[in-house]
């Protein structure tokens, strides 16, 4: 009776568990524990401070990185010692964490049928468990998105100033850790002033201090050290990397756009030569970046010549930037499969043998086919949530808003949206439910 009953109450919590362990025995052999630019960086702060040396790179201060996931890499070597693994121990429990959360979440919102198609689609996904092991700071970050949505929600239902505070605290985290959610709070504001209550501007103010108290200090040390007034800096670089393809010529930006809308592969078929790290103008923005550094430039001051030059070129060229800004967030939206977005599948030598060719793109524009689909009901569910008019859901749908739009005028690649996949997963599910509803429940509402 015990073991019935047990099984009643937490069969979905053992399916959650059984498929992120699956996923993890799958591709983990293959795909964990990798290690890139943002890991070593991020590694290098964390020893560095906690040899005493501060938040430094290369033996000089720095402020490249956003300074939350270093510190908690650091606090983690201070106490167990240079033991990366349980860094990643740490970032399994916090994926069960975000698990846990976009259940709650979309429970709150739409009910159980939408809770579990998200969590699961969440648990589901590769990348979840293959970013777990990585020391970069994607799952801290979603982490924060996430249990900042739960904690709003519940400030906005409740009349305790005390999630207020613990809103203000989690978003500032937050910032700490992706510098580019900096200006969301400004919009969060509306969300408060919205709800119509006569508190909405005390509650506003209280989250919006803590926000100011947590990253201030952040901000006035770059300030003092760089003379900037910034969490990070890479905003320069970022707008220049985008900016410069305005210069490409027609065959260029053609191919890159190609590349944005289905993947590097396809436009090897017809230019073997085409690299889309290249197409990207990857290798013209370091260049550019090292001869200001050998003028006796730092990396801040380098940083801020690549904004003033990003600017005029997309004063010089506004329409092509426009449609680059297109393409950057089609890109930001490709699917990873599982590690990379599925625009570098299959990199290399084009394969001689026709029939390996249109396996290979077949199975590139299959995976694109799929995600778009995935995204398309996605969008069907944010439309059919949005008639409701429910505050919850315009928070959520505020933040895939915001990020899009933010990239739309930066360089994109899918990590930068990885940290709001739970929300579209959640409006994933919301879709699903009313196609299930409608097709297969009769329910034609």
């Amino acid at each position: 009776m015990n073991y019935i009953y047990f099984t009643k109450k937490y069969w979905f919590i053992g399916l959650i568990v059984l498929i992120v362990a699956l996923n993890s025995l799958i591709f983990l052999p293959k795909y964990g524990a990798w290690g890139g630019p943002s890991d070593v960086e991020y590694n290098e702060i964390a020893i560095n401070m906690a040899n005493g040396d501060g938040f430094s790179l290369g033996g000089a201060k720095t402020m490249f990185r956003e300074p939350a996931y270093p510190f908690f890499l650091f606090l983690n070597y201070k106490i167990f010692g240079f033991n990366p693994n349980v860094v990643r121990i740490e970032q399994f429990i916090l994926l069960f964490l975000i698990i846990y959360l976009t259940y709650i979440i979309s429970y709150r919102i739409f009910g159980i049928l939408t809770a579990r198609f998200a969590s699961m689609a969440v648990a589901g996904l590769p990348i979840f468990s293959i970013y777990a092991t990585d020391l970069i700071s994607e799952i801290f970050a979603t982490f924060l998105v996430v249990l900042f949505a739960y904690v709003f929600i519940r400030s906005m239902e409740s009349q305790s100033k005390g999630s207020h505070w613990i809103a203000g605290l989690v978003f500032g985290l937050l910032i700490l850790t992706k510098s580019i959610f900096i200006f969301l709070p400004i919009l969060i504001l509306l969300i408060y002033l919205a709800k119509g209550r006569k508190d909405g501007l005390k509650n506003i103010l209280i989250f919006l201090f803590v926000v100011f108290i947590v990253v201030s200090p952040w901000v006035y040390r770059n300030y003092i050290n760089f003379e900037k007034m910034s969490v990070a800096d890479r905003g320069g670089m970022l707008l220049y990397i985008h900016s410069l393809k305005s210069e490409f010529s027609g065959g260029e930006l053609r191919d890159y756009a190609v590349a944005a809308l289905t993947g590097e592969y396809i436009v090897r078929l017809y230019n073997p030569a085409f690299n889309i790290v290249a197409g990207e103008g990857i290798y013209l923005m370091n260049e550019r970046r090292v001869a200001l550094l050998g003028s006796d430039l730092n990396s801040s001051s380098a940083d801020k010549v690549m904004a003033r030059e990003a600017k005029e070129l997309y004063l010089k060229y506004p329409i092509k930037n426009l449609f680059i800004g297109f393409l950057e967030v089609v890109k930001v939206n490709a699917p990873m499969a599982p590690k990379y977005t599925i625009m570098f599948a299959f990199p290399g030598d084009i394969s001689s043998s026709s029939f390996e060719k249109i396996m290979k793109a077949g199975i590139v524009l299959s995976i694109r086919l799929l995600w778009t689909i995935v995204l398309f009901i996605a969008l069907i569910g944010a439309y059919k949530s949005l008639k409701e008019k429910n505050i919850k859901v315009i928070l959520i749908l505020l933040f895939i808003i915001y990020l899009n739009g933010v990239i739309f005028f930066l360089q994109g690649v899918p990590r930068f949206v990885f940290v709001i996949y739970p929300f579209y997963f959640i409006f994933f599910a919301f879709g699903i439910s009313i196609i299930l509803n409608k097709f297969f429940y009769g329910n034609k509402k």
